[in-house]
């Protein structure tokens, strides 16, 4: 029972613990690289228009943030849609969302503490990882009292779009969009949304995606993928600080 409550946790947030050694993908996806490095920022061509100098240059500034970065805290909105369920695919399509508080460090430490949720069970679960292979995990409530020890490639936790972890969070999210070959181009009518092409999608299902920048900051706001034009991932980002202070080792439970 807890740990099949852990598995919804999990899903709730859109995040699959499956470590580089052979996740699932849906039929036909372009499987994303097992580790992606950070791109290093780079010269403008010389043959930008306006339109493509714009997108280059917010796409430089956050590869310049994640050069610099040994950590990031920040609370997100994650909701998705997929047929998966534990790694089987199903008839029925499933919906997941929820608001959930991200702590980062480098290189592979992740704790994401679910705020709040559709499912009241899922309300106060947590996971962390201290290296990205092993997961310590546990439920809200009740199901807190004591936390399970879960190798990160277990196919049941994958999220239902069959996504893994090293793909998933929101950190690798943010590597990926801006892997060496990405490219932003600014969607015409909506300010501060650019277009990412050139990077390896999720999913086969998955033929757009978009970074949104806050004009004000200058942080990135949100990130979404989409299938024939209907939005099927997102995360949702505020109170983003690069380089917090971390007491203690919250990344292990």
């Amino acid at each position: 029972m807890q740990a099949h409550s852990i598995s919804r946790v999990l899903v709730a947030l859109g995040i699959a613990l499956v470590s580089g050694c052979g996740s699932q993908q849906v039929p036909g996806a372009v499987a994303a690289p097992a580790k992606i490095q950070v791109a290093p920022v780079e010269s403008p061509p010389p043959t930008l228009t306006d339109a493509g100098r714009e997108g280059w240059q917010q796409l430089q500034a956050l590869r310049g943030a994640l050069a610099g970065a040994s950590a990031m805290s920040a609370e997100f909105e994650a909701s998705s849609a997929g047929y998966y369920n534990g790694g089987r695919k199903e008839k029925s399509l499933r919906r997941a969302s929820s608001r959930s508080k991200l702590l980062w460090a480098a290189p592979e430490r992740l704790r994401v503490e679910v705020l709040q949720s559709a499912t009241a069970a899922l309300k106060g679960g947590v996971l962390a990882t201290p290296d990205g292979q092993v997961l310590w995990a546990k439920g809200g409530g009740v199901l807190s009292l004591v936390p399970i020890k879960l190798d990160a490639s277990d196919p049941r936790l994958a999220s239902n779009r069959n996504h893994a972890f090293r793909d998933g969070n929101p950190i690798a999210q943010l590597r990926r969009l801006t892997a060496k070959g990405a490219s932003w181009l600014p969607k015409s009518g909506a300010p501060g949304v650019m277009e990412v092409t050139g990077v390896p999608r999720l999913d086969g299902e998955i033929d757009a995606e978009t970074v949104t920048v806050d004009p004000a900051s200058g942080r990135v706001a949100a990130i979404a993928a989409y299938s024939r034009g209907e939005k099927v991932t997102e995360i949702r980002f505020a109170k983003q600080t690069w380089n917090p202070p971390i007491a203690g080792d919250p990344f292990r439970l």
